[in-house]
């Protein structure tokens, strides 16, 4: 049976996972309207919402390694491993 430690670990590591596959869609989303753009078959409209989504995903895993770093903290905190003077 997991602990609750390594569930949480788990789950973190699921959703950073996520989040990266994420991320990896919307740069090739990116590089493929940037290219359709330069050969005029695409928009700026277009390229700008490509932008904006590689922007945004890249900064969802961000995120969710800055959740999983303080979720590990205070679990650290909590189980008395991590102490705060």
């Amino acid at each position: 049976m997991l602990t609750g430690n390594t569930k949480i670990r788990i789950i973190l590591k699921k959703r950073i996972a996520v989040f990266e596959k994420s991320a990896e869609q919307a740069n090739e989303n990116y590089r493929i309207t940037k290219n359709k753009y330069d050969n005029g078959l695409a928009t700026m409209t277009e390229l700008l919402d490509a932008d904006a989504a590689q922007i945004s995903a890249n900064v969802g895993v961000i995120n969710a390694k800055a959740d999983a770093a303080l979720a590990y903290r205070k679990l650290l905190q909590t189980t008395g491993t991590l102490t705060i003077k």
